[in-house]
């Protein structure tokens, strides 16, 4: 409540001020109010705005109520006479601007706060969206919504606001290039706010809409990276047209609805969100930030290395040199990209612990994920994961691989392969102080994949060769061939990217298809395996259940996790408790 009995003193002073500035000031009379008679409106105006604001400052309920309302009125009625006539244009935005701020002041005065429940009522409630047989049918409606949508807040309303700015005499003229400038950062936004979109409507089962809201929580895409990336690319949309339309109202409009959506619309849909997700929301609310995409940090550094590069300040270094940690975790060194003889130049990154120790360490090959696809050693998820497991005594072996569909399989496992038979050489194990022996695998996703295949290709000892003796694999697609797309109705965009991986046109011509999936290579010589899979990701639960039987079957011990939820790869990793699992798990195999 203080806060709007503050705005309203400050209204009420402001008032004052104004006023007099009106007798003493043509320029801000004819500026402010135009041809209209200033003593008849001071009459009215005096009383009902700069009495009734200070009054309503000194606690006065009703007082706010007269306020609030001829604040409103007056921007009404002004702003019809300055559409009219082209004149008191600069006095419209004041009143305009007092007006929103007397309605938020005079909640905050008669309730305490304010009433932001009254954004998400009647059609524009929460609700869960229908179930659909496919996912186009709810990608349909969302793009019907960005039509509707985008067609009346980015093109209607700023057209009109624009109209609006030059009838009443308060535009500016901006150079011709921040046109330019804005017709790119539109083009950008809105490739954000589709891909959002599109993930929005594909795995979360539903539209942006509050009133056909997904059913599961999207934590992909751009979604790894800022919670609001519609949002977001909606808000940067606004401020762009502006800058095309070289209008300054339609900037500080997009930059009201920021505002708008942030403390109005936002903590609702939140709050929502971890009703029904609970744990799962709370640690992804915890990990990725509202606004501030997590990955700048990484361009930043990167525009920050390059800028050292032309400046000539840099020293060559050698293969394997030595670098610093670029990681939350202490007492972990890196040796960065060492060429382990996999074509075209493909490296991996070694991460381990700090100081000698007094017997060889255990090692772990991780492979990334990225649809076999996209993915570096070096990108934060994967370096995070293996600063975390040299955190917890491992020798790890970040490695990269040659991706798709440029390098269509068997490219990628062939790459992996050679980096186990690298990592075995006594001469490396020497070098970083491992058993060679002692060697576990470590994937996500795609990564997962891969991992899984080094442990189930091949037969005989899994402490020699290209074998492993432990395999982690969290969220792996397990049988790429056309029944395991029928596993749990595997979506059609993720069978797009198993073709193109595999090099195929289709699954009934892909020869290559059941050699990819661990699912047919499992035996009794296989190691011991950690799966952890979501009951509700976008790679089907029913790949893990059916890779974990076909392990069990053959006498293979495996530890299997089902996570409630649809966290996929790494996102599961958000569970601390799993991480312990898994680092034991790991410790019990290998030492």
């Amino acid at each position: 409540m203080i806060w709007g009995r503050v705005y309203f003193a400050l209204q009420a002073v402001a008032g004052a001020a104004w006023w007099i500035a009106v007798a003493l000031s043509p320029f801000v009379r004819e500026a402010t109010l135009g041809s209209l008679d200033p003593v008849a409106l001071a009459v009215l105006d005096i009383p009902l705005f700069v009495v009734a604001s200070a009054l309503a400052a000194a606690g006065v309920k009703p007082a706010a109520w007269v306020a609030a309302a001829w604040t409103l009125l007056v921007a009404v009625g002004l702003a019809g006479f300055a559409t009219v006539t082209g004149e008191a244009g600069w006095g419209v935005v004041v009143m305009v601007a007092a007006a929103g701020g007397s309605v938020v002041a005079l909640g905050l005065v008669v309730l305490g706060r304010i009433p932001t429940e009254w954004v998400i009522a009647g059609p524009f409630a929460f609700r869960p969206a229908m179930p659909r047989s496919r996912d186009l049918l709810h990608v349909a409606a969302t793009f019907g919504q960005i039509v509707v949508f985008w067609g009346f807040f980015l093109v209607v309303v700023p057209l009109l606001i624009s109209f609006l700015e030059q009838r009443w005499g308060v535009g500016s003229d901006a150079p011709w290039f921040v046109g330019v400038v804005g017709g790119v950062i539109l083009t950008l936004a809105s490739a954000l706010g589709i891909w959002a979109a599109i993930t929005m409507s594909t795995l979360g089962k539903g539209t942006p809409l509050p009133a056909a809201m997904p059913t599961a929580l999207v934590i992909a895409g751009p979604y790894r990276w800022v919670r609001n990336p519609m949002a977001v690319a909606g808000i940067v949309q606004g401020a762009a047209v502006g800058l095309m339309l070289s209008s300054w109202l339609v900037v500080v409009y997009a930059l009201i609805g920021s505002v708008l959506w942030n403390y109005a619309v936002r903590p609702h849909e939140e709050a929502d969100l971890e009703k029904r997700f609970g744990d799962e929301f709370r640690r992804y609310r915890d990990a990725v930030r509202c606004w501030i995409p997590r990955r700048p940090r990484v361009l930043v550094a990167a525009v920050l290395v390059g800028v050292v590069a032309l400046t000539g300040c840099t020293q060559a270094e050698p293969d394997g040199a030595l670098v610093a940690p670029s990681t939350t975790y202490s007492g972990v060194a890196f040796v960065d990209d060492l060429d382990y003889g996999a074509p075209g130049g493909v490296r991996l990154d070694v991460c381990m612990p700090e100081g000698d120790a007094s017997e060889p360490r255990a090692a772990i090959i991780g492979v990334h994920g990225g649809s076999w696809s996209g993915g570096d050693k070096g990108q934060r998820p994967w370096r995070e994961i293996c600063a975390w497991l040299a955190s917890e005594g491992f020798v790890v072996f970040q490695t990269n691989y040659r991706l798709a569909p440029a390098n269509p399989y068997p490219a990628g496992i062939d790459d992996v392969t050679t980096a186990v038979e690298w990592i075995r050489d006594d001469a490396q194990a020497d070098r970083f102080g491992y058993d060679p022996a002692r060697l576990g695998a470590f994937g996500d996703s795609a990564g997962a994949n891969l991992t899984a295949l080094l442990g189930t290709r091949g037969e005989g000892d899994t402490t020699t060769g290209s074998r492993v003796a432990a395999v982690v694999d969290l969220s792996g697609p397990i049988d790429l061939t056309r029944e395991g797309a029928a596993l749990g109705d595997l979506a059609e965009d993720f069978q797009r990217v198993e073709l193109a991986y595999l090099g195929c046109a289709s699954f009934d011509e892909c020869a290559d298809a059941r050699d990819a999936s661990p699912l047919y290579q499992v035996d009794a010589s296989d190691p011991p395996f950690f799966v952890a899979h979501s009951l509700d990701e976008f790679v089907p639960v029913e790949q893990a259940e059916v890779f974990v039987a076909a392990l069990e079957a053959v006498g293979i011990d495996v530890t299997y996790v089902a996570v409630p939820g649809t966290a996929h790869a790494l996102s599961l990793l958000y569970d601390q408790s799993l991480r312990d699992e898994i680092a034991g798990w790991l410790h019990d195999q290998l030492d």
